[in-house]
Parts: C-alpha cells; structure tokens; sequence
C-alpha cells in the first residue's frame, strides 16, 4: 500500500495567494497595456518597473530597453534629481522632458503618484 502524503494546509494557503496574487498582477498588466496613456513606474530608487507599449510609442524604448533600469540621462535630458516629480514628490502634473530613442527631445505633461 503506497503512503499518501496531505498537503500542509499552510502550504495550501501560501500557493492560493501566489496564484491570487499572479492573476492580479496579469490583469494589472493587461489593463495597463490596453489604456490610452503612456504608463511609466519607477520605483523609489529610480529603476523603470513597468513601461507599456503606449510609452513605447511615445519614446521610442521598448519596455525592454529600460525595465530593470535606472531612470537616468539615457531618459532624461535633465538629472534624475532635477525632475519635478523626483524633487517635490507626487502631486499636480508637472512636464518632464524625456530622451526619445532616436535623441530629440520629448516634453511630457503628467500625474505622478507615489505606489
């Protein structure tokens, strides 16, 4: 007679929230594809953690380009510092001038808000 072996109900539980929490990034990923705007996170660091194709369009650099990377002059014409977002934190739109991935320059008018 082979053993049976019962899963752990922690086990159980850690792998529903996995899963949960996998389908909930998914939709956030699907939606933030398919809404009108360019999206950018950058974290409190300044690494790139979400670009979606709409910012793709608008800049020119794939989200594999910059994901994973600092938000640094190869983005920004001014100093990560000198941005208004990163200098006065979230709030109002303020405009940021943008590196295309041809090298003009983008002036971009936004919201930013702290994750």
């Amino acid at each position: 007679m082979a053993s049976e072996r019962r899963a752990n109900p922690a086990d159980v539980g850690n792998d529903r929230r996995a899963r949960t929490k996998a389908n909930r990034s998914g939709r956030a990923t699907r939606i933030l594809n398919w809404c009108p705007d360019a999206f950018v996170e950058v974290d409190e660091s300044g690494l790139v953690r979400e670009w979606n194709p709409q910012a793709e369009a608008l800049l020119g650099w794939s989200a594999g380009d910059v994901v994973g990377r600092p938000m640094d002059d190869r983005l920004l014409v001014s100093p990560v510092e000198e941005t208004p977002f990163f200098r006065n934190g979230p709030g109002d739109s303020h405009t940021v001038v943008f590196r295309h991935y041809n090298g003009t320059n983008v002036a971009l008018t936004g919201s930013f808000f702290a994750s």
